[in-house]
């Protein structure tokens, strides 16, 4: 799985990401730092990635108006590794059920959402 870290997620989620065999980098990395939310979601999605996020505006923005695989997390920025390695292998699972697709991972688990409000 390709993952791509929004400007608010922990960096060291890369490390952890490839650890486990998945393709991670920031979007710092990507060059887009500073850029419109709807610019970070078409990227991911042309890159085959999933948006790792913990913004709830980027987050109600996507649950309305799907872009390719995004993952809003539930947590503060400190837990955001402990959290995602706990459910990783679930987590990517649930992103392979479909291209545009909405994840709420929090410390209760996943929540996946597919039919769009």
């Amino acid at each position: 799985m390709r993952f791509v870290l929004d400007e608010d997620v922990d960096v060291r989620l890369v490390g952890l990401l490839h650890k486990a065999g998945h393709e991670a980098w920031s979007i710092n990395d990507s060059g887009l730092a500073g850029e419109p939310d709807d610019d970070v979601s078409v990227y991911a999605d042309t890159h085959g990635a999933a948006v790792l996020t913990h913004d709830v505006a980027f987050s109600a923005r996507r649950r309305r108006n799907p872009i390719g695989r995004h993952v809003q997390l539930a947590c503060k920025e400190r837990a955001a590794i402990d959290l995602v390695s706990q459910h990783l292998d679930h987590l990517v699972k649930m992103l392979n059920i479909s291209q545009d697709i909405f994840v709420y991972l929090s410390a209760d688990g996943i929540r996946v959402h597919l039919d769009w409000e």
